[in-house]
């Protein structure tokens, strides 16, 4: 005769581990991101010469900003071949598009 053994149902932390990390980044990104938060019309937050390189950058033209934006780009890929480095093409990519 056989039996056939009934494994006892087990519980598993795993996935309860790995929820309860997503909530609590969840939680601490809700916490830390409007104290962050810079206003990027009035330049309130930001110090310094950045603040007069947004506005000079605010008062130009928009196919001046895209030529900066072309030369930018070009700048960034040289600079990717030459340090095998993807860091300044996103920096220039950022600048195109929310500059």
């Amino acid at each position: 005769m056989t039996t056939a053994f009934v494994r006892p149902f087990t519980f598993h932390r795993k996935p309860l581990a790995a929820f309860a990390l997503l909530a609590l980044l969840a939680l601490g990104l809700g916490i830390a991101m409007p104290g962050y938060a810079l206003d990027l019309v009035a330049f309130t937050g930001i110090t310094g010469p950045l603040v007069s390189a947004l506005t000079q950058l605010a008062a130009l033209g928009p196919g001046v900003k895209a030529l900066v934006a072309f030369v930018g780009f070009v700048v960034a890929f040289i600079s990717l071949a030459a340090l095998r480095n993807f860091g300044p093409v996103l920096f220039y990519l950022g600048m195109a598009i929310f500059g």
